[in-house]
């Protein structure tokens, strides 16, 4: 058998290991040593040092004081191409809902078994915390995610449902007959809610966004738990924004708008 990239790793491809060192930046913050994206990645010092190496001289990682590498601007760069029709037509829309509402909006699209936030704004009003852009989160457990699996195809929603569902608290809702339930009623009603499942002390609403007939994102209205009754209130505004970046990216075909994945409708669950 050929060993890939001249380690001991058998079968692993050269491009594997490299997007296993990028992903080992995901979940620890700040910079890493050699020794530890080695361990994080599960590839040999001597491997990691030479990639890591040509990362930095691209300017995908940065090489910081005492010997530790960081997640460089080039990288930041190239990601910002990422959904990059969706994010400029939703941007404006979702930050005058987030002026006149004084809440959090956020928008996210399904990527495989998460939701993916990729444009947020906050209004005056002290936020409540919320996701960056670029986070993930089990589609289950958000507004967001309730949503953009609600209106996915059948097979969609069994595929996820049959797999184990990850409790972010005790609030978040795991009963797969229960979830089957209330997706039913999210896809009758147009909207889902969320309280205290991603996060104590915070409560969302989400509604759809469509492009050709399918479900393409999510708009989102984060705010503290205890404004949670409050959160219906704001449906027609929610819907209002939705339709607007949907008209404002009507023009552009499904792939171009979502750049940042496969359809969504095929993508892996």
């Amino acid at each position: 058998m050929t060993v890939a990239g001249g380690s001991l790793e058998q079968g692993r491809s050269v491009t594997s290991k490299v997007i296993g060192l990028l992903e080992t930046f995901e979940s620890v913050p700040g910079s890493l040593s050699l020794t530890e994206i080695s361990a994080l990645s599960g590839i040999p010092a001597s491997t990691t040092r030479r990639l890591v190496g040509e990362l930095a001289a691209s300017g995908l990682l940065e090489h910081t004081t005492g010997g530790r590498y960081q997640v460089g601007i080039r990288l930041w760069e190239l990601a910002q191409k990422a959904g990059r029709h969706l994010r400029e037509a939703a941007r404006p829309k979702i930050q005058d809902l987030a002026a006149m509402t004084n809440q959090s909006v956020m928008i996210s699209v399904r990527q495989g078994r998460d939701s993916l936030v990729i444009e947020r704004a906050h209004g005056d009003r002290q936020p409540a915390k919320t996701s960056k852009v670029g986070s993930r989160l089990p589609l289950h457990t958000s507004a967001a995610g309730k949503v953009l699996l609600a209106f996915e195809a059948e097979w969609i929603r069994r595929s996820y449902l049959a797999e184990p569902l990850q409790r972010l608290t005790q609030d978040t809702h795991v009963d797969r007959a229960g979830l089957e339930r209330e997706l039913e009623t999210t896809a009758q009603s147009g909207y889902a809610q969320s309280l205290h499942e991603v996060r104590v002390g915070a409560s969302a609403i989400a509604v759809p966004m469509f492009h050709s007939g399918q479900i393409a994102a999510a708009v989102s209205l984060v705010t503290h738990s205890s404004r949670n009754s409050q959160l219906k209130g704001y449906l027609p505004a929610l819907r209002a924004t939705s339709a607007a970046v949907e008209g404002a990216t009507r023009h552009l075909s499904r792939g171009v708008l979502l750049g940042i994945s496969q359809d969504l409708t095929s993508a892996e669950v």
